[in-house]
């Protein structure tokens, strides 16, 4: 009997493992719990059943969970070519046998095959471990000897002191309470492995519910941040119809308004007032951007001026800034609805008219100055088109200045800084100077030892005064430096906001010229 074929169904930590063209001498190598071991016993289950709960040999249950057994292929039998598959049932397993020819039989067949041998006997002859070998210290001495003198070998006293030898040479190497033999030592590693090993597997066993912990969370987390979208757009629905309300409610009002009167006529030149009113709004659309970038563009300018005001009304100013277009945009509305109003009143009061030559000559004046108007604000539009790039290019030239100038409270304590330092480099040699004169004069005067005494300590006084003031020049002419070209940075600064606001108002004047047009 030969085995060519292992398939693996889940037998400890094997799960859906497959080796084939197993050969007659075969190795099969790894670390330390690679599962070499579990493959052997998958091999002694399959053929003689699964271990019973009340034996001591362990069962192999798949740790993940899932089906329990496997197939062995086997050839040279009396069979021939069988395959024998042993899957979780009863106590031992359900066996099947596939023979080459298609049939299938029961475990019955399984004696046939393997003939009378039981597990005992195949694991002593063809499947041994290192647990095996170690009963060899239970012979005793006459055994021993009778098993050598069995191989029919002469000279038995040769052979028993070939016997010590070897039991001393076995007993270097291995002793059953010994603690120094090298089999000994490497056991001792091997428990202390298998003990780590156990401790590591309790360790991922925790880890495992950590993860599932986790993932539950996660799910969790993706549940709530749906759940979170779904309200945020609800309120975001609600905040608009909100705003939109007081609208609804305009129009509401209007409707009510309208439903008693009767039908009024629609206006002959309607459709060209109609658009007339639509450009009109995209112009104050358009003033009105530029109101807020202008409205920027001050608030940074003068941020450092007001930090405090902006920071204590925060909330208030970005209310106002956000309803600014809103305010703008009802109060056009306002003001157009009151202009249509007037219009339909002053319409249903006009008596119908005869045409004549005189309106004839009255719509050719009109629409010359439509021409003209609208020449006019072409030349208007390409202009503002001008000044409003001329004030991009200064805001780009503002922008790449502020991120080189510091910032208002640096520059006022470099300011000081460098004022107090102007004053210390003249003080200190005005002061040497002095205290040597003082001293020449005292010299002069007593003309005694003392007197020189005190000419020399001024002396030494007014160089050491005199070198402390040429040590700091250096630091202070680098900090004048900077402090000076900082000081240029922010005049050009200054000149190119002077520069921008007389641009701000140019562009407006333009566009209250094209809103007068």
């Amino acid at each position: 009997m030969r085995i060519t074929s292992i398939d693996i169904v889940g037998y400890g930590k094997w799960s859906d493992a497959h080796f084939n063209h197993i050969s007659d001498f075969q190795v099969i190598f790894g670390e330390n719990e690679a599962g070499k071991s579990t493959i052997m016993a998958f091999i002694h289950s399959i053929l003689f059943g699964f271990p019973t709960r009340q034996q001591t040999i362990p069962r192999m249950e798949p740790k993940n969970g899932g089906p329990y057994g496997g197939r062995l292929t086997l050839e040279d039998t009396q069979m021939g070519k069988v395959i024998v598959e042993r899957l979780k049932g009863k106590a031992t397993g359900d066996v099947r046998i596939y023979y080459g020819d298609g049939q299938v039989a029961g475990e019955e067949k399984l004696t046939e095959i393997i003939g009378e041998i039981d597990r005992n006997t195949f694991e002593a002859i063809f499947s041994f471990d290192i647990h095996g070998l170690q009963n060899i210290h239970q012979w005793k001495k006459k055994e021993f000897e009778r098993y050598l003198l069995a191989t029919g070998t002469t000279g038995s006293d040769a052979l028993l002191k070939t016997a010590e030898i070897l039991q001393k040479k076995l007993e270097d190497l291995f002793k059953p309470s010994g603690r120094n033999p090298a089999i000994n030592q490497q056991l001792k590693k091997v428990k202390d492995s298998q003990l780590a090993f156990q401790e590591a597997k309790k360790q991922n066993a925790k880890y495992e519910l950590l993860l599932v912990g986790k993932e539950e969370e996660q799910t969790r987390q993706t549940e709530l941040q749906e759940e979170k979208t779904a309200i945020r757009v609800e309120l975001d629905t609600l905040n608009t119809l909100l705003d939109l309300w007081p609208i609804y409610q305009e129009w509401k009002a209007l409707n009510e308004k309208a439903v008693p009167l009767t039908e009024a006529t629609f206006p002959p030149d309607g459709i060209i007032r109609l658009e007339h009113l639509q450009l009109r709004e995209k112009e104050w659309q358009n003033q009105l951007i530029q109101l807020e970038e202008r409205q920027k563009n001050l608030i940074n300018k003068n941020n450092f001026e007001h930090t405090a005001f902006f920071a204590e009304n925060e909330a208030e100013i970005t209310y106002l800034i956000e309803t600014y277009g809103a305010y703008n945009e009802r109060e056009l509305q306002q003001n157009s609805l009151e202009k249509e109003i007037k219009y339909y009143q002053t319409d249903a009061k006009q008596t119908p008219m005869k045409w004549t030559k005189e309106l004839d000559q009255k719509v050719l004046r009109i629409k010359e100055l439509e021409q003209l108007n609208k020449q006019q604000q072409h030349d208007i539009q390409l202009e503002l088109k001008l000044t409003q790039e001329s004030e991009e290019k200064l805001q780009q030239k503002i922008d790449k200045i502020e991120t080189n100038m510091w910032d208002n409270k640096r520059f006022q304590q470099e300011k000081e800084k460098i004022n107090s330092k102007e004053k210390t480099p003249v003080i200190k040699p005005i002061v040497a100077v002095a205290i040597f004169l003082v001293a020449l004069i005292v010299l002069v005067i007593f003309q005694s030892i003392w007197s020189v005494a005190v000419v020399f300590i001024a002396a030494i006084i007014a160089v050491y005064l005199l070198v402390i003031s040429k040590t700091s020049t250096p630091t202070s002419n680098q900090q004048i430096l900077a402090f000076l070209e900082q000081q240029k940075i922010r005049q050009e600064w200054q000149q190119l906001l002077s520069e921008m606001d007389i641009i701000a108002s140019q562009i407006a004047q333009l566009e209250e010229r094209q809103s007068r047009i």
